[in-house]
């Protein structure tokens, strides 16, 4: 069985961002352009992830798609879930893939700190795996 991916990739020629989801045999994609606005939301958005403890946060990009992430701790050790919702349309109507990944700080420190590289221009590509178990 194979374990929930997201994956993001930054075409910064365009300044698109695309998002796919994969759990089992489920597969979703959905593509943003990226606005000054919502680069200074994403760092926004990775400020709090770096917060701790983490308290729900969320970030939102919707245009001709919706992308919407969400990350929060659900135990005192530490445990995060990140949750992607991702659809065609940018309505919560239209068709949503969701998928939660199990991630511990040490996958969400990395994951922040690829997120602010790749905003900057520094990365295209950032993969994430849930955890097994």
């Amino acid at each position: 069985m194979s374990l929930p991916t997201i994956t993001f990739e930054y075409d910064r020629e365009f300044a698109e961002l695309t998002v796919e989801a994969v759990d089992g045999g489920f597969c979703g994609v959905a593509r943003a352009v990226v606005t000054g606005a919502d680069v200074e939301e994403i760092a926004r958005f990775i400020v709090r992830l770096r917060t701790y403890p983490l308290e729900r946060c969320s970030l939102t990009l919707a245009y001709a798609d919706l992308v919407k992430l969400t990350a929060l701790q659900i135990d005192t050790v530490g445990r995060i879930i990140l949750v992607a919702e991702i659809g065609e349309g940018t309505r919560l109507e239209h068709k949503i893939m969701r998928i939660s990944i199990r991630q511990d700080w040490e996958a969400l420190s990395r994951f922040s700190a690829e997120l602010s590289r790749m905003i900057r221009g520094g990365l295209d590509r950032i993969e994430l795996r849930g955890e097994a178990g």
